[in-house]
């Protein structure tokens, strides 16, 4: 069976061995504050660009902790990690204020670029615009 066609909720871009789309925004980051994201400064290494549905839900922010974590690790293989929602970069900000018992995720390592129009989540395949979960990102990655 093919889950693509079971599942409209997964979306297949088929852009392996193609250049990944552009795409710009305002980011959060916990180290260096607000900055401009432009995925064409990224030409030459890698890029790991992490969606996940919302900021301050109950969906558990796992992976956005374990890239955090490697962040460090990232860097010295010349990889950028940057995360990415449908929320702007200042509920970006409050979210990575607040610790983890307070429903935040405490500081982490690597931008979260603000999506609030849809425009890079919609870019990646990665925007759910049908059914109960219409409006947010699919927890998905690329590189």
């Amino acid at each position: 069976t093919n889950p693509l066609k079971e599942n409209p909720k997964i979306v297949n871009i088929d852009k392996v061995g193609f250049p990944a789309p552009h795409f710009e925004g305002v980011a959060w980051d916990s180290n260096l504050g607000f900055n401009k994201i432009d995925s064409n400064d990224s030409k030459g290494h890698y890029l790991v660009l992490c969606f996940y549905p919302l900021d301050f839900t109950f969906v558990c922010p796992t992976e956005i902790l374990e890239f955090s974590r490697l962040g460090e690790y990232f860097k010295d293989i010349k990889c950028e990690l940057i995360g990415c929602s449908g929320d702007t970069h200042l509920t970006h900000m409050k979210y990575t204020s607040k610790d983890r018992p307070q429903g935040g995720l405490g500081p982490i390592k690597m931008p979260i670029i603000g999506d609030a129009s849809h425009e890079i989540a919609r870019l990646y395949g990665a925007y759910i615009d049908n059914g109960d979960d219409e409006g947010v990102c699919l927890r998905s990655t690329y590189i």
